[in-house]
């Protein structure tokens, strides 16, 4: 598809395709866990997002989030706070469930980087009650926000630690350590 999308004139509805076809490719490489590749596919469609502005909520959600991921790994923490920030609100706005996922790495990048200029609240959390993982974490941050270091073990230990499931989150955990032993 790429092949032949490169034939075509570069217009606005090319550069829709690619962009659409990138965030495929993005979601294909997340699978496998080759994240060299998706940061490559990352920065060429922030590139075309930059030339214009895309209506599709779902894409922009997963650029941001892949783009916060990067950060995130880059030690560049307000930067993915900011990008989880906005995948959110582009989840959240289009009706998808990712939203909620990307929240609790809103609430993780948040507590690593403790920036009050850019917030993360927990009543963002409140439309997802179900949530156990989400939940978890706004207890989590909201101790953190405490400096409550009995509460911070014991919610660590009873619903984080045994609990969590998602790749990413268990990635950065030791960074988080690190921020709450400090």
């Amino acid at each position: 598809l790429m092949d032949y999308l490169s034939r075509l004139p570069e217009d606005e509805i090319y550069k829709s395709m690619k962009l659409e076809l990138l965030v495929m490719q993005i979601q294909l490489c997340k699978v496998d866990n080759k994240l060299s590749e998706i940061k490559e596919l990352y920065l060429d469609a922030t590139k075309i997002m930059q030339d214009q502005i895309f209506d599709d909520k779902r894409l922009s959600g997963i650029i941001n989030e892949e783009g916060g991921k990067i950060d995130l790994r880059n030690f560049e923490y307000d930067k993915a706070l900011q990008k989880f920030k906005f995948a959110f609100h582009n989840y959240e706005e289009a009706g998808n469930n990712q939203a909620a996922v990307v929240l609790k790495y809103a609430f993780l990048a948040s507590m690593i980087t403790r920036n009050r200029s850019i917030i993360v609240s927990p009543d963002e959390a409140k439309v997802y009650p179900n949530d156990q993982s989400l939940k978890a974490m706004v207890e989590l941050y909201m101790a953190y926000e405490a400096m409550d270091i009995n509460l911070i073990n014991k919610i660590w230990n009873e619903k984080i630690k045994s609990k969590e499931k998602d790749p990413f989150i268990l990635e950065n955990l030791n960074e988080l350590l690190h921020n709450i032993r400090l």
